[in-house]
This record gives structure tokens, C-alpha cells and sequence, in this order.
């Protein structure tokens, strides 16, 4: 069995299709889908099958911790998580670990992200920095609407991190207004394989 985030998949909404909220478990040849869509701290989930809702809620779960409960759309199924302990930071502290955003995903997220005020993100503390773990495109759209302030949830970093810290520092890049928007098909020749090498610790 594999989970994983699918952005491609025609039985996801397309807007929501680069949000990490649609999440496909595949097990043999079979394949299982499961739509999330956030409303404060709760979500609600569409499925073509409910085979595998609770392990794609615990994987949905883990990359959004500030999640306190999931329901399908027909009250069939319910989860409730511990809360965690949120609080706002300036927008203009924390430290991005992208460097470029493509611009086709910014425009999708964009259409989609209606309640700007309840926007939540994972960042974690290093060498006393607040430094951005996940939501790059949240932060950057929080910016352009001119927002100063951000919901923010500590998590624990991966240990590639650093390398990410130094990296744009050397590219003097220190906050969410110094990272690039380009077009998708400069995302994926740049980024997708450089992070790649990042993660892999073939840099």
C-alpha cells in the first residue's frame, strides 16, 4: 500500500488539486481518493471509497496538525486529534525555506484560500529563527493582501532544514517578499530536481 499527495488525479477538484489536501492511497492496481477541505481547524473529506479513510487522514493529519477533526461530507465517518497550541507571528519573521513558487500553483491556491485570517502554518525554531516548514504559497498570498500576521503551529523540522537555512541565506533570502513566482515549467526544471538533491543529500 503507498500514500501519497496526488495533484493529478481527475477525481480531484482541479483548484484544490496543488494544496496537499487531495490524498490517494493505492493498493494493487486499485486506486482510493480522499478530498479534504478545510474550514477553520475542521475539515471535511470526499471519497470514492471508504476503505482507507483513517490511513488517509492520519497521513492528511500529519502534515496538518492543527487539524482538530475530520468528517465526511455524508456523517459517516468522524475523527477527533488533540489540539495544538497555535499563536500569530509577523509574517516578515519568519524564515522561508522555498525559494521559488510556480505560478500556476500560486493561482490555484489563490482561487481557493477564501478566509485569509485562518490560514495556519507549520514552522519550527532554529538557532533562535522562526523558520517555515510547509504553506510557502499560503505565506506568499497572506503577503500580497498586505496581512502582517500569520497563525503558526511549532512542529519538528527534517533534517535537510539547514541546509535550506544556509542555502538561502547565501541567496539572501529572509523572508516570504524575496521569494521568486516563475512560471511552472521553470518550477519543475529548478526546484523539483534541486530539492530532490537537497533531500537526498546529493547536493
Amino acid at each position: 500500500m503507498e500514500i501519497y499527495i496526488d495533484n493529478k488525479s481527475d477525481f480531484y477538484d482541479n483548484d484544490l488539486k496543488n494544496s496537499n489536501l487531495c490524498i490517494t492511497v493505492k493498493d494493487n492496481d486499485n486506486f482510493y481518493y480522499y478530498e479534504y477541505h478545510i474550514d477553520d481547524r475542521s475539515a471535511k473529506v470526499r471519497f470514492n471509497d471508504n476503505k482507507y479513510i483513517e490511513e488517509a487522514t492520519s497521513f492528511f493529519h500529519d502534515i496538518n496538525k492543527y487539524i482538530t477533526s475530520v468528517r465526511s461530507f455524508d456523517e459517516s465517518y468522524y475523527e477527533k486529534f488533540n489540539e495544538v497550541f497555535t499563536y500569530k507571528l509577523p509574517i516578515k519573521v519568519i524564515l522561508p525555506t522555498e525559494f521559488i513558487l510556480s505560478k500556476e500553483r500560486y493561482e490555484n491556491i489563490d482561487k481557493t484560500l477564501k478566509d485569509l485570517d485562518n490560514v495556519y502554518l507549520p514552522v519550527a525554531i532554529i538557532d533562535d529563527e522562526y523558520v517555515l516548514l510547509d504553506g510557502h504559497y499560503r505565506l506568499f498570498i497572506l503577503q500580497e493582501n498586505l496581512k502582517k500576521m500569520v497563525n503558526v503551529y511549532l512542529d519538528e523540522a527534517e533534517g535537510y532544514i539547514k541546509d535550506l537555512i544556509y542555502i538561502g541565506k547565501e541567496q539572501n533570502i529572509k523572508t516570504i517578499k524575496d521569494v521568486e513566482v516563475v512560471s511552472e515549467k521553470q518550477y519543475k526544471a529548478i526546484w523539483e530536481p534541486f530539492i530532490e538533491q537537497i533531500k537526498n543529500n546529493t547536493f
